[in-house]
């Protein structure tokens, strides 16, 4: 009976864990699609700009420097959110289960109720470990994606306001 109570909490743990490690996949999957979403907008973002400045001159001065200052917007935003998603990507210390020692110190020398208890522990350490990342990278990804909607709409902004400019 007091096998299966430990039992249970080592699954629940270990349940925990690979939830949490779940997390931190899935976590590195949106970041990698911001980044992808990121590298096909930079080159546009350029190309536009480039065929902007190209025409720029029959512009006046007010909106010349209006039409800078919101490339300059789009392009520190673009530049901050690419940060954002590299030092989310990027690789953070994280533990790993312990292998030789487990199998050494804890299956050889005590109870399969003791064992189940410390490799329980062991899940829990973990866990919060999991947690801690998963939320510094969540965090990274939240910051890319408003700097990224940030850039969007001044693309959008920038377009429109062009356009308007030369039809008029």
């Amino acid at each position: 009976m007091a096998d299966d109570k430990y039992k249970i909490l080592y699954e629940y743990q270990k349940a925990q864990f690979d939830d949490e490690n779940n997390r931190f996949s899935k976590i590195e999957d949106k970041a990698t699609k911001l980044l992808t979403a990121l590298s096909f907008f930079i080159p546009l973002f350029i190309l536009i700009s480039t065929k902007i400045f190209e025409r720029i001159d029959s512009f006046n001065c007010l909106f010349y420097w209006t039409i800078t200052f919101i490339i300059t917007l789009i392009l520190f935003s673009a530049s901050s959110a690419w940060w954002a998603i590299l030092r989310s990507i990027c690789l953070m210390d994280s533990k790993r289960m312990p292998t030789k020692k487990i199998r050494e110190e804890l299956f050889n020398k005590n109870s399969l109720d003791t064992c189940y208890v410390e490799l329980s522990e062991l899940y829990s350490d973990m866990v919060g470990v999991y947690r801690r990342l998963n939320a510094d990278k969540n965090e990274f990804i939240g910051l890319a994606y408003n700097e990224i909607l940030f850039a969007a709409g001044f693309f959008l902004l920038l377009v429109i306001l062009t356009f308007v400019l030369l039809v008029i």
